[in-house]
């Protein structure tokens, strides 16, 4: 499918509507948010700006320039979505604060952090601002840096090496983004999300046990086509125990059998979708993925997809992601229950001085979250266009 390209003026847009055309954006494709402005700003000056967006099947952009934004992401939002996603925000210009997980991160021109929509956050901006989001595949991000609970609302500044230099990867992936085809903007997703790891990692708010765990995940998804892979050789590559490892992945509720379970499920879906194995038989796929028992293979696959092998091949496109959509909602259903209503809590202070805001307006946000939606807005500011 070919990209969507979008751009929201708000110069054109009647005051009264400019909230409405904004969460309407960012709920179709971006993620789905409560908005409001700060109370001291008056509803002449909230929302004014622009967006422009382009949607990939596998990634979108947008540029944001505006002022004066409170954006949070509840449990309700969560609940209703049908995509789990991680999103990079870049700041050009100005400040933007975002906060997740009782962490809040500060962000000034030339820095950048990574958030997901499976948790909730708050984003926060005093003041005009330019921006650049990527959002993406959370499964895709997590195939890099492991779970990314520990990762999230960590300023990655200009001021490191690190940070520098996946800064100006990002940003220029950016800029390149509208020349790309989809499997150049995946690898290249993969290559940033592992670059953004490289900066996390340096940060002394990352500890020696996230760390090791991204590597075990690495290591595993550099390998698990392997039938024979083992847990002792993913503990070495990792620097770590058995045991310990097995420690760190109950920790997430998971276990290492399942972990590879899932990534070697993974390929085999995108495999049985893919023109590029298109001719490849249900065997080829099996045993490219690292299954050695048909059987097994095929209880295992219609566990997680509620079909067999030959059944997905023959309804799913590329690209699907490995938990099915009800599946992404059920879990998402199930952290949502868990959390309250009231939104992020622990936020920082300089976060926390932004939160008083005038009430926002009834309306829900759109639900959605899709890449490539078709565009239903009514005019007022909504075309599509090529982003600069």
């Amino acid at each position: 499918m070919a990209p969507t390209d979008i751009m929201l003026d708000c110069a054109s847009i009647p005051v009264g509507l400019r909230l409405r055309r904004w969460r309407e954006l960012v709920g179709d494709h971006l993620a789905g948010v409560e908005m409001r402005r700060p109370c001291h700003v008056p509803m002449e000056q909230g929302f004014n700006g622009t967006m422009a967006l382009r949607a990939h099947n596998v990634a979108t952009f947008a540029h944001v320039r505006s002022a004066n934004q409170l954006l949070s992401r509840t449990p309700g939002n969560i609940r209703e979505a049908v995509q789990e996603t991680a999103l990079i925000t870049f700041v050009v210009s100005g400040e933007c604060h975002i906060a997740q997980e009782g962490r809040a991160a500060v962000l000034k021109a030339g820095d950048l952090c990574l958030y997901e929509s499976m948790r909730p956050y708050e984003i926060a901006t005093p003041g005009a601002f330019e921006a650049l989001v990527i959002m993406a595949d959370r499964q895709l991000a997590e195939q890099t840096l492991g779970e990314l609970r520990a990762l999230t609302a960590i300023p990655i500044t200009r001021a490191s090496p690190l940070g520098a230099f996946a800064a100006s990867y990002w940003r220029e992936f950016y800029s390149r983004a509208a020349e790309l085809n989809d499997a150049a903007i995946s690898k290249l997703l993969f290559n940033g999300f592992d670059i953004l790891g490289a900066a996390l990692v340096a940060d002394p708010t990352v500890t020696r046990a996230n760390v090791c765990l991204q590597r075990a995940k690495i290591f595993l998804a550099q390998n698990f086509h392997q039938p024979d892979l083992s847990i002792a050789e993913a503990a070495a590559a990792a620097g770590l125990s058995v045991r310990r490892l097995q420690e760190l992945f109950q920790a997430e509720g998971i276990t290492f059998s399942g972990h590879l379970r899932a990534l070697r499920l993974n390929a085999a879906a995108r495999n049985l979708t893919a023109p590029s194995a298109k001719g490849w038989s249900l065997a080829a796929v099996m045993h490219d993925a690292g299954f050695v028992d048909q059987p097994q293979f095929s209880r295992a696959f219609r566990k997680a997809f509620g079909m067999s092998p030959r059944a997905y091949r023959n309804s799913r496109r590329e690209g699907q992601a490995f938990w099915s959509p009800g599946e992404s909602t059920r879990r998402a259903r199930s952290f949502a229950s868990s959390c309250s209503d009231s939104g992020v809590a622990g936020l920082s202070s300089p976060l926390r001085r932004l939160t008083s805001a005038a009430p926002a307006p009834s309306a829900r946000t759109t639900k959605g979250e899709t890449h490539n939606k078709s565009v239903s807005h009514s005019n007022g500011g909504l075309s599509r266009m090529k982003l600069p």
